[in-house]
């Protein structure tokens, strides 16, 4: 199964400029946040223990700063669609469209369905 892990500095987002131009109309809670160049992530982790390690590394290297540790859930891959079908459903035409999909599976291993 595939693990990967982003460190994010968030020690003051509150004060991120907007990403985008002219969403004056959202709310602040809705508007996207630009990440500044010395907050952004620039380490991918392939496991959780190691971007556990990390991430409290890093944490008393700076006491004042607040990282955050994210766990990619989701990736986009190109998935080929039928565009165009005869009447017996056999594709005739295919193009490759950008989906996402979870990293993991959604149901759990061992066949469990409680979801705790």
């Amino acid at each position: 199964m595939i693990e990967l892990f982003l460190i994010l500095d968030l020690t003051d987002f509150g004060n991120w400029p907007s990403a985008h131009v002219g969403d004056e109309a959202l709310a602040r809670s809705e508007q996207p946040l630009r990440i500044p160049q010395g907050s952004r992530p620039t380490v991918l982790q392939m496991s959780r223990p190691a971007a556990e390690r990390e991430v409290l590394r890093l944490a008393a290297r700076y006491p004042s700063a607040n990282f955050a540790l994210l766990e990619v859930t989701h990736v986009t891959v190109s998935v080929p669609t039928a565009t165009h079908v005869n009447l017996n459903g056999m594709a005739l035409r295919t193009d490759m469209v950008r989906r996402l999909m979870p990293v993991k599976p959604t149901r759990p291993v061992d066949g469990d369905d409680i979801p705790f």
